[in-house]
């Protein structure tokens, strides 16, 4: 077997369908499914099944995916370590980020990176934290930074992914100017602030991120800790529409302490801290392959963010 029929193999079986695996590959239908029949036929076994949902792969089309996976992993390792070797001429570097920790997290980092590897490409993915753990997992990405939720952030491992915590971020409540809740809000030794308690948003207007979002997920623990139900009155994809919603006065939102002052107008909005109690804060996280090669240029990479976000 060559390293095409293994990514012939490979691709047919993560996109289930020969016409849309020939356009990643770059090659015509017709040509990949030569190419199927004639490996097919060589180790004497049918990799692929054609069913009403795709293309299926048989038994012995798992065994070859399996070991399709693990041995382009080992060569695409090799190739990157020859880059390494070649004193870094090329290559690249695949990073996932969330939108807010890009828009953050980049800035910092890139400038002093191109200065010591000008020649390196880097391939930003912005996503959500499950689908770049995901594309992690899958080899599609060197490794990503992602939130976690707090509680999951202590016992992450398995997927065969690694998982480094690099800091807490503290949640905050955002509401527009003017609505009231000052009067009811105390300033307190140890809160950047004013702290409000989350039994004041009881059946008050509230905005979140759809639960596919980690902040989702993790206010949705911190409002159950307090034992607090908000009346939801709409559910978003992006802390940008959340914000214009809070700066009209139509309803409240949350915001981690680190984006306040550069992703808000504080002039229309006021922000409170909540309670340590109710542990208010989620996890900034590294994600990256359990055991995957990562180039010299990555580490660097990784190495100014544990520095950044320190």
């Amino acid at each position: 077997m060559t390293d095409k029929e293994l990514l012939y193999i490979k691709t047919i079986a993560e996109e289930k369908n020969i016409t849309s695996a020939a356009s990643k590959l770059f090659m015509t239908q017709p040509a990949l499914s030569h190419c199927l029949k004639i490996l097919e036929k060589s180790i004497g076994a049918r990799l692929f099944e054609r069913t009403q949902e795709g293309m299926k792969m048989t038994y012995a089309g798992e065994i070859y995916y399996a070991m399709a996976v693990d041995i382009l992993d080992i060569y695409n390792d090799f190739q990157q370590k020859l880059v390494d070797i070649s004193e870094m001429r090329g290559g690249r570097v695949r990073i996932g980020m969330t939108r807010n920790i890009c828009t953050m997290l980049l800035p910092m980092i890139m400038r002093e990176f191109a200065a010591k590897y000008p020649n390196v490409e880097i391939q930003i993915k912005e996503g959500s934290s499950s689908v770049l753990e995901e594309m992690v997992s899958l080899r599609q990405l060197d490794f990503a930074v992602v939130h976690c939720v707090e509680e999951a952030a202590a016992c992450m491992g398995g997927q065969f992914l690694s998982y480094q915590v690099l800091k807490k971020d503290y949640i905050c409540i955002l509401t527009h100017r003017g609505s009231g809740y000052a009067g009811q809000a105390t300033r307190m030794t140890g809160y950047p602030y004013p702290v409000l308690d989350l039994k004041h948003l009881e059946q008050q207007p509230v905005v979140l991120e759809s639960r596919k979002h980690c902040l989702r997920r993790c206010m949705d623990a911190i409002l159950n800790r307090a034992n607090v139900i908000p009346k939801i009155v709409m559910e978003i994809e992006n802390f940008e529409t959340s914000k214009r919603l809070v700066e009209i006065g139509y309803a409240m939102a949350f915001i981690n302490e680190q984006y306040i002052g550069e992703l808000i107008d504080v002039a229309n909005c006021e922000v409170y801290s909540i309670p340590k109690r109710y542990r208010p804060f989620w996890t900034v996280c590294l994600v990256r392959p359990e055991n995957g090669y990562l180039s010299v240029a990555a580490q660097e990479i990784i190495r100014l963010i544990e520095e950044n976000e320190r």
